[in-house]
């Protein structure tokens, strides 16, 4: 029994990781027990995949191999097992998580099985001993793959296509028809994806072609003679940082694209540090990290900023960083990037502490007009240093510092940008806006005198919690009174050369590639041809609407019914909010909220139609595009991004009924192209959007509103976090703009 507790432990974390690096089939295949598995078999079923990433897929299958051979009766095994898996089971369907790198394979939604593609036989199950397989592929797991040339990343990325007809008719959001199997549609994304060399994910030859609509993938890059360059010509480099090139982010990627590249990352990240670090025993916890919880043990007070962890933010404001440090950060950089030792210069205690307290106190109210630069400083490094984790995260702390410890200089940056797509979206999205700020602060290091290497040495050890008196973060790390060990640092080594390092490659690491389209040659085409083509985006535009209000008809029904699938939600007072899971096949909730607003219904119509200026505050540019009928246009909107990111961009086909006597008023729309309109930043891809309005008095409305929207660039995870925060502050930011009338009209 004592040999068997860790042989189940590694099973479990084997499945673990299997399900988020994108193999699920094979936990599938070991929750029924139909283990061991022939690995060769394996091997040839995935020959897209480069040496280092097949040996940790080989390794985690050994090991649920051996786990399957251990002398248990085949019932007791069945029960163990199936115990084992329960949770991961769980997650599995409770996030929807049917994504699978296998090109070979499809998930069943109705079967809620995993299906071998165009062969009678599921899987290949050794029947003998598989002694043979598990000592070969033993044997490749602890090679090196020395064929393929190693080469540092480009954190390149085809993009994403816009919203277009068929991306709406896809992702459901004008569906009528049952939700197809979105398992074959991804495997057959995934058919040309060819992982080659241990520095990329895609080959050099692939990531050139021009593909409308090709999935974000990891790259070779292009510009690898800049990784191999001397440490004289690095220093020299940061002493001259030339201007960054404007380039799309990962926030250009769908819920969906998120979701694969975590997978590929993953993978990678893994075969790397299998390849090249010494504790390689670490990758068994290795998974896509779920958002710690924000909840804290009743009758203990619950910080407001400093010690509040980044999810509380996110679900409060959207937003990952509290709005005050963020006002801090925006302080720095417009008034105080001249000031010598910037970050190296301590302020002043007395002051940073009352500046604390009247943060803590009034978050919203605290201005930093007129305070020291040293002090504001000083307080944005003690926010991230009272983290409860560090920005990095508990779980993906440790594997930072490892990549600039042992993984080659000239494969860092691929394992960095891996690294931080599987951090949880608030760790993400605030790494990046402060990696952005710093450059924006090496920048002026003919000023400030501040070098990537100066601010590393500065900010690395509140980053990574170098300094905390804690082991939470690492089970043998112990506060020493005496000389540092060896360990402690090397670690902090890494931690400041990483930091630099980052910051330095800020742009490459959350860049993408938007594919762009060859240039035409030849002739113009003929005038008949516009007519043609004019003609058929009429009849798609015609298509569009019938869907259109075909699922508009579906959201008023499923209103109508209240059926129980629906799950309540915490929300501000007095709004109601809920969601429900399956709505179509995107990834993401369908969420409801429900507020009462003191207007007649017709008014309140007339505000979501026509004077979104008066409730949306983050508005730059609203304006009707095409006026389609009388009840229907195509209507865009820029709202403003947080910095660094640039506007989300909303073009929307909408349709209304503001008849009372043809039924209930509604406003209902979703996301649309026009050939005339190029994208002006971030296009939201809005799935489904429904305002309804019932009037429960004279001047009252009772106003539901039905959203499903990708935002783009962030994970389910953060749909589940921040999508019902946005329903609700769009509803209570309505009703307030009434409020806020009758105020002026009694005055």
């Amino acid at each position: 029994p004592g040999r068997r507790r860790p042989n189940q432990i590694e099973a479990r974390e084997a499945c673990d990781w299997l399900r988020a690096a994108g193999f699920p089939q094979y936990v599938q295949l070991f929750r029924d027990c139909r283990f061991p598995v022939d690995i060769e078999w394996v091997k040839r079923d995935h020959p897209f995949l480069d040496q280092d990433a097949l040996d940790s897929l080989c390794r985690r299958l050994i090991t649920l191999n051996k786990c399957s051979e251990m002398k248990l009766e085949l019932s007791r095994m069945k029960r163990r097992v199936r115990k084992l898996l329960l949770r991961v089971s769980e997650v599995l369907l409770d996030e929807e998580d049917f994504c699978t790198i296998s090109p070979n394979w499809t998930y069943d939604r109705h079967a809620r099985q995993w299906r071998r593609l165009g062969s009678s036989s599921n899987v290949s199950v050794l029947s003998g001993s598989p002694a043979h397989s598990l000592d070969e592929s033993s044997r490749s797991s602890s090679r090196c793959s020395s064929a393929y040339k190693t080469a540092s990343l480009d954190t390149s990325f085809s993009g994403p296509p816009s919203p277009s007809t068929a991306s709406l008719e896809a992702d459901g959001c004008l569906q009528e028809k049952p939700p197809r199997r979105t398992g074959t549609t991804l495997l057959r994304r995934m058919e040309k994806l060819r992982l080659r060399g241990a520095a990329g994910l895609l080959s050099p030859e692939q990531s050139c072609r021009p593909t409308v609509g090709a999935r974000p993938v990891l790259i070779q890059d292009k510009f690898c003679r800049s990784s191999r360059m001397s440490q004289q010509q690095r220093r020299s480099s940061q002493q001259n940082l030339p201007p960054l090139p404007p380039s799309p982010g990962l926030e250009v990627l769908t819920v969906s694209q998120v979701v694969q590249l975590q997978k590929l990352a993953l993978l990678k990240l893994t075969a790397l540090m299998d390849k090249h670090s010494p504790s390689s025993r670490q990758g068994w916890s290795w998974t896509v990290p779920k958002p710690p919880s924000a909840s804290r043990p009743g009758g203990l007070k619950v910080p407001r900023v400093f010690g509040a962890p980044l999810l509380l933010s996110l679900r409060q404001t959207g937003e990952a960083l509290p709005p005050c440090i963020s006002r801090a950060l925006l302080y720095l950089r417009s008034d105080c990037l001249d000031q010598v030792g910037l970050f190296r210069k301590s302020g002043v205690k007395s002051r940073i502490q009352l500046l604390r307290e009247q943060v803590e106190s009034d978050p919203e109210g605290v201005s930093f007009e007129g305070q020291s630069a040293f002090d504001v400083a000083d307080l944005v490094k003690q926010f991230f240093r009272d983290l409860p984790e560090p920005v990095f995260s508990s779980r993906l702390c440790e594997s930072f510092l490892h990549i600039y410890q042992y993984v080659p200089q000239d494969q860092q940056l691929l394992a960095t940008q891996a690294a931080v797509l599987l951090l949880p979206d608030e760790n993400r999205e605030a790494l990046q806006t402060l990696l952005h700020f710093l450059w924006d602060v090496v920048s002026c290091v003919d000023q400030n005198q501040m070098t990537p290497t100066n601010i590393a040495v500065c900010l690395a050890p509140s980053l990574f919690h170098l300094t905390a008196k804690k082991d939470s973060r690492s089970g043998h790390r112990k506060h020493s009174l005496g000389r540092p060990d060896q360990r402690d640092l090397s670690e902090n080594l890494a931690a400041t050369q990483g930091l630099a390092f980052m910051i330095t490659e800020v742009q490459r690491l959350f860049q993408v590639r938007v594919p762009t389209e060859q240039p035409r040659t030849g002739p113009p085409p003929p005038y008949e041809a516009f007519l043609c083509r004019s003609q058929r985006g009429e009849e798609e535009r015609e298509e569009q609407m019938t869907r259109l209000k075909r699922s508009t008809q579906r959201l008023l029904e499923e209103l109508r019914e209240e059926n129980p699938v629906w799950e309540n939600q915490p929300g501000p007072e007095p709004l109601d909010l809920a969601f429900r899971k399956g709505w179509g096949d995107a990834p993401l909730r369908l969420w409801r909220g429900s507020v009462e607003v003191d207007a007649p219904h017709r008014d309140v119509l007339r505000r979501l139609l026509r004077e979104q200026p008066l409730w949306e505050p983050r508005l730059l540019q609203a304006a009707v595009i095409q006026t389609l009928s009388d009840h229907a246009d195509i209507y865009r909107f820029l709202l403003r991004g947080r910095s660094p990111l640039p506007p989300q961009e909303h073009l929307l086909l909408r349709t209304w009924q503001d008849d009372p006597l043809c039924g209930p008023l509604y406003l209902s729309s979703a996301s649309t192209e026009h050939p005339e309109i190029q994208p002006g930043g971030v296009r939201v891809h809005v799935h489904t959007c429904l305002y309804l309005l019932e009037p429960t008095g004279a001047i009252k409305t009772r106003l539901t509103h039905l959203c499903q929207t990708d935002f783009r660039g962030h994970s389910p995870a953060w749909d589940r976090e921040v999508g019902g925060h946005c329903v609700a502050s769009r509803l209570l930011a309505v009703r307030d703009s009434f409020r806020a009338e009758f105020k002026e009209t009694k005055i």
